[in-house]
């Protein structure tokens, strides 16, 4: 906490921060006649992010101010600005009111004026359920839990409740069964998670085989095989055959469909790597109906590979604007800002896609990326220890100053082997090649980003401009990979 003479001064006091109020007294913020009621150590964050406006302050200070004498992570003060970003709605990716200053701090960029005490707000605090987010959020996963009582009867309209709309894709079907099986298996393709991606697949091709001519079955079938073989949970070059026969089928039955053509362009980006072509499709699906956030998000990501690092952020942020507590857009705005070297804001995005989805490879593998990058190989370590687990072996905690030590002894005993005999699942290939680069291994490096092209693994698409492997482009083999995989 902060000092009690500090507390002291600052108990009656009132501050304006853009359009809130904050009563440090109440541990309040308040808008209109809405009041949130935050825990103490946020509301000592913004004090200090408050007197320090309009200045940045760096971490180590902020840690030291709101936690004196006490030895906290990162991850506390994290937390503390992420809540205040949630209670000011306010975005990472375009702040309003608390900018993140990649490898010092933060800085409150919103409009402060001290307001007497007769000023305050007739906001009565009512706790987080009174908050516009936190009610969205509560919406979220009511109607997701109340899916597996009530599907397949209420599956569709518990779907659109958590998607945007999309005003050309109508789901008309030829029996009741096809449209609950299309109605789960859409549900299910938005958690990202492997398990639950066979499952989306196993429902849709249900859809499929029981009505044939619906379009917009067709294109959803082929989002979760593209999702599937991504994943590695369906033989890759099965799903990607398979979603791409579902594509084309979608874009012959209606060539209007926006849905059919953003799943072509899945398909032509991951699978193919036909730039051009997969641009100009994904691009017709947002002419079609700007509110497609699948087409948005591989978009981006297509922007991304393509080093259009500019592009690829309007992009996802768009698709953020759409669907603004989508784990899957988190995740893939972590790995648009990984490419573009934002590492602070990769972090901050892959730790909110793990807050809600805890299980997720995805943003797991992208953590271990941008630590890795921005030099905090003991944070990347925790997540390698995760990786040990996963394959049934505990590694031994060790002191900070060892850390660089400790994940070379950890990439040694889980990785020793050529990639060709190693069991590295649930790791992909490249996960284990950017450890390896770390370490300044370049020929092991090289090897396993061959196996990961040897295994299609679909991550490759943006090989070109993945910060991990900078130290690689004068190297003719790997120049001679990227030649292969369709970077010219």
């Amino acid at each position: 906490m902060l000092g009690d003479e500090r507390r002291r001064l600052e108990q009656n006091a009132i501050y304006r921060v853009g359009e809130f109020e904050v009563d440090a007294s109440l541990n309040t913020i308040s808008r209109a006649e809405r009041s949130v009621r935050c825990e103490p150590r946020v509301i000592d964050v913004l004090m200090c992010l408050i007197r320090h406006a309009p200045g940045p302050i760096s971490k180590p200070d902020l840690l030291a101010e709101v936690w004196p004498g006490i030895t906290v992570s990162d991850d506390a003060l994290w937390r503390c600005v992420s809540e205040l970003r949630r209670v000011f709605e306010d975005s990472v990716r375009s702040p309003r009111y608390i900018e993140t200053i990649p490898r010092r701090g933060y800085r409150l960029i919103a409009a402060v004026e001290r307001v007497m005490p007769q000023k305050r707000s007739n906001a009565v605090p009512q706790g987080f359920a009174e908050d516009r987010q936190p009610r969205e959020r509560t919406k979220r996963w009511l109607a997701v839990a109340s899916a597996v009582v009530l599907l397949p009867i209420a599956s569709v309209f518990i779907f659109r409740s958590t998607e945007p709309s999309r005003s050309n894709d109508k789901p008309t079907f030829a029996s009741f069964g096809a449209y609950s099986a299309f109605s789960k298996g859409r549900l299910l393709n938005h958690r990202g998670t492997p398990d639950i991606a066979v499952r989306a697949v196993e429902h849709l091709e249900t859809a499929v085989d029981l009505d044939p001519g619906s379009a917009l079955a067709h294109s959803e079938l082929t989002w979760a095989l593209v999702r599937a073989g991504k994943l590695g949970v369906i033989p890759r070059d099965e799903a990607f055959s398979q979603a791409r026969r579902a594509a084309i089928r979608a874009v012959e039955l209606d060539p209007s469909l926006s849905a059919a053509h953003a799943a072509l362009g899945a398909v032509l980006f991951w699978r193919d790597r036909h730039w051009s072509a997969a641009e100009k499709e994904l691009r017709t699906a947002l002419e079609l109906e700007p509110g497609n956030v699948e087409a948005r998000r591989d978009l981006a990501l297509l922007l991304g590979a393509l080093g259009r690092h500019e592009e690829a952020k309007a992009e996802i942020e768009r698709a953020w604007r759409l669907d603004r507590l989508s784990p899957l857009t988190s995740l893939e705005a972590g790995w648009i800002y990984y490419y573009a070297g934002r590492f602070d804001d990769a972090i901050e995005e892959c730790r909110f896609a793990r807050d809600l989805i805890p299980e997720s490879r995805g943003a797991r593998s992208c953590l271990v990326a941008a630590y890795l990058q921005d030099g905090r190989v003991g944070k990347a370590l925790e997540l390698v220890r995760e990786m040990a687990s996963d394959r049934g072996i505990e590694l031994a905690v060790v002191k900070e100053a060892d850390h660089h030590e400790a994940l070379e002894s950890a990439v040694s005993e889980l990785f020793a082997a050529s990639p060709s005999a190693a069991d590295f699942e649930p790791t992909s290939a490249l996960d284990v090649a950017r450890l390896q680069m770390t370490l300044g291994h370049a020929d092991p490096a090289l090897q396993w980003i061959e196996w990961a092209a040897a295994e299609g693994e679909a991550a490759l698409a943006h090989l070109n401009v993945d910060p991990c492997f900078r130290p690689l482009r004068s190297d003719p083999r790997f120049r001679r990979l990227l030649q292969e995989l369709g970077f010219g």
